[in-house]
């Protein structure tokens, strides 16, 4: 995501976001704007060592903090994983104990 406002219409459909922390206007937001994303989404900051103050964000429980950049391989993996999570717990909920 490069601006807040790439969101518009979509926010329905996305659970996970990956933020540049080198974006100004990010740098620019009061912390309670990411509080309340993350409380919405999973929020991804790469480059999150760019961050004016990265320890503040550390007490955010759905803020993953990724220091370099990421590519198509990172969030494709990223992706199968939460997948590989989603069907995991979908299986164990429909086990039946006998």
């Amino acid at each position: 995501m490069s601006h807040p406002l790439d969101l518009l219409g979509h926010e329905k459909s996305i659970d996970t976001l990956f933020i540049d922390a080198r974006s100004l206007w990010l740098q620019a937001m009061p912390y309670e704007v990411l509080e309340e994303l993350q409380s919405k989404y999973t929020v991804c900051l790469y480059y999150s060592e760019r961050m004016p103050d990265r320890r503040s964000l550390e007490k955010y429980p759905n803020l993953l903090l990724i220091s370099k950049e990421i590519n198509m391989n990172f969030i494709s993996g990223y992706i199968a994983a939460r997948e590989k999570v989603f069907l995991s717990r979908q299986a164990y909920s429909q086990m039946r104990y006998v």
